[in-house]
């Protein structure tokens, strides 16, 4: 049976970024952090797309759906850890497959993805 995603919810979630790194493309920003608890076992994620990058709403929920999706198809290989992803503008009119590339790049330059 698949993972499902789990997602950061409380303020307590977000407030741990206060001590995380950050990787920056040309669509996204993208914030990570090893939790200290060890029992944590599954990767949590986190949007923030403010009115400013994307003005409409129905955008706004477009980029959350499309990059909810490809981390259910890649959920196996990312390893336990917070992301948090930041999108930028431009990444409304990206493809499917050039927004998967690019998530799964940062993904990979950030250490928090195995697969290949």
């Amino acid at each position: 049976m698949p993972k499902k995603l789990v997602f950061l919810k409380s303020e307590q979630d977000f407030s741990n970024f206060k001590k995380s790194r950050s990787l920056v493309s040309a669509n996204f920003r993208l914030r990570w952090y090893f939790p200290e608890q060890k029992n944590q076992n599954t990767p949590r994620f986190g949007f923030i797309v403010p009115k400013k990058t994307i003005k409409k709403v129905t955008d706004r929920n477009l980029v959350k759906r499309r990059v909810k999706s490809l981390l259910n198809r890649h959920i196996t290989a990312i390893k336990p850890a917070d992301i948090l992803f930041f999108p930028k503008t431009g990444t409304i009119k990206l493809k499917f497959a050039e927004l998967e590339q690019e998530v799964i790049g940062l993904l990979k330059k950030a250490g928090v993805y195995e697969g290949n």
